[in-house]
């Protein structure tokens, strides 16, 4: 895998008309070949970001969850594709209430798994192994703009 080729990609594929879509089928070639991306940008070791692009239109990054770590439920007021190249991935979805937050979902995502998560997506995370799991978060910074902007 080629990081930059990749980033490159991504930026082209975020240009077209379904932006999102476009963007996880480069995400889902590259964590098909999980190998190659653990060469590119290693094994994780240790809970962390590596980002490999912060633009005005896209954040991509790898992110490294450490053994059974959980974050709290959260939203990201804009689309995410997610793509597992190692370990696994357990995402819970919450939908507001009057009352607070409720679950009324959940995906769990495996090596060579992708997800897109809409705009109005609020989930939890959980990496329930014994291990460290690795993914590839791309986020779409464009909140508020339409695809012509």
């Amino acid at each position: 895998m080629d990081i930059d080729r990749f980033v490159e990609d991504c930026v082209a594929a975020n240009r077209e008309g379904e932006a999102q879509a476009a963007v996880s089928e480069v995400l889902a070639r590259a964590v098909a070949e999980p190998n190659k991306v653990i060469e590119a940008i290693g094994e994780p070791a240790r809970a962390g970001l590596n980002v490999l692009l912060s633009s005005a239109e896209l954040t991509i990054f790898a992110a490294t969850w450490t053994p059974q770590m959980n974050l709290m439920p959260h939203d990201h007021l804009m689309w995410a594709s997610i793509g597992i190249y190692t370990g696994r991935e357990d995402n819970i979805f919450w939908k507001k209430t009057p009352d607070g937050i409720e679950a009324y979902g959940a995906d769990a995502l495996f090596q060579r798994d992708t997800a897109l998560l809409p705009t109005d997506a609020l989930h939890s995370v959980t990496n329930p192994l014994l291990r460290f799991t690795g993914g590839i978060h791309i986020y779409n910074e464009r909140l508020g703009l339409d695809e012509e902007s």
